[in-house]
């Protein structure tokens, strides 16, 4: 159970220093002269800063029930990784089309 939550937290705390983070996508758009780019960046940093969001409220809300009934679950959280990854490299995928 302890390390369910503290694989939560750091989670959590990740989450939210990639929001920052996030944020520096912004300039990618800086070269866009027509409103479909920017628009392609728009949809980019937003797929790249609700990743950890997507990513880390299911996998929380799921260790927490399992470990409301008594389960494993150390390796819930982690399940959060690879949907973060997914989320924020379909939002790369989305900027690159502006490049």
């Amino acid at each position: 159970m302890t390390v369910t939550v503290v694989l939560i937290v750091l989670l959590g705390l990740g989450g939210l220093l990639s929001l920052t983070f996030g944020l520096f996508f912004l300039m990618a758009g800086a070269n866009c002269a027509d409103s479909a780019c920017t628009d392609r960046v728009g949809l980019a940093v937003l797929l790249i800063e609700l990743a950890p969001v997507v990513a880390w409220a299911p996998t929380t809300a799921w260790a927490v029930v399992r470990m409301a009934r008594r389960k494993v679950a150390f390796w819930v959280p982690l399940l959060a990784l690879p949907i973060y990854v997914a989320v924020v490299a379909g939002g790369v995928a989305v900027l690159g089309t502006v490049m």
